[in-house]
């Protein structure tokens, strides 16, 4: 049980649904409600990085699923992102990296992008002659093969940036 339905069945008992009321509990259960609502409000005051971004996020996924704030579709689909663990955004971002160095390799070799069923055959083979080229250089491997960014330095570099940026951030807000 949470806190906001925790406090709504006290509410529901001392306004006569299970024992008489005195004043006392009364003002006992509004300093709690009032105790709540002020932590609530310093929760987000502490946490305004997190909230910018929650808010972000969440603006990216109503607009995404077409939808609003009534509608849980991106509500869930934000609070499943949250979930899970942080290994798994950084695996992510790794591979979207390696990912953009691939497509960036092919652009460079200016491959096009149709569908292989509708690219003339020498153009297949020209594309190819030229990927083989393109292999010899062990760095244009790696981009091939999704290889170009390692999980451990790609974890070391955002945790450096974030560090900076809370670093500079709160630097900022305490002058």
């Amino acid at each position: 049980m949470n806190i906001e339905k925790a406090v709504n069945r006290i509410k529901w008992r001392i306004l006569g649904n299970g024992w008489k009321a005195n004043q006392i509990d009364i003002d006992a259960l509004n300093r709690i409600i009032n105790y709540v609502i002020q932590k609530e409000k310093e929760q987000i005051n502490r946490q305004e990085l997190f909230a910018k971004l929650y808010i972000h996020t969440y603006s990216q996924f109503i607009e995404k699923y077409k939808s609003n704030v009534y509608d849980d579709i991106p509500t869930k689909e934000l609070h499943k992102l949250l979930e899970q663990p942080l290994i798994v955004h950084i695996q992510k971002f790794t591979d979207k990296l390696n990912d953009i160095e691939q497509e960036n390799l092919f652009d460079s070799l200016k491959f096009r992008k149709d569908h292989p069923a509708t690219i003339p055959q020498e153009i297949k083979v020209k594309e190819t002659e030229a990927l083989s080229e393109a292999l010899k250089d062990k760095e244009n491997e790696k981009k091939l093969f999704l290889k170009t960014w390692e999980e451990d330095l790609v974890r070391e570099i955002l945790f450096a940036q974030i560090n900076n940026f809370l670093n500079i951030y709160y630097d900022v807000k305490t002058d």
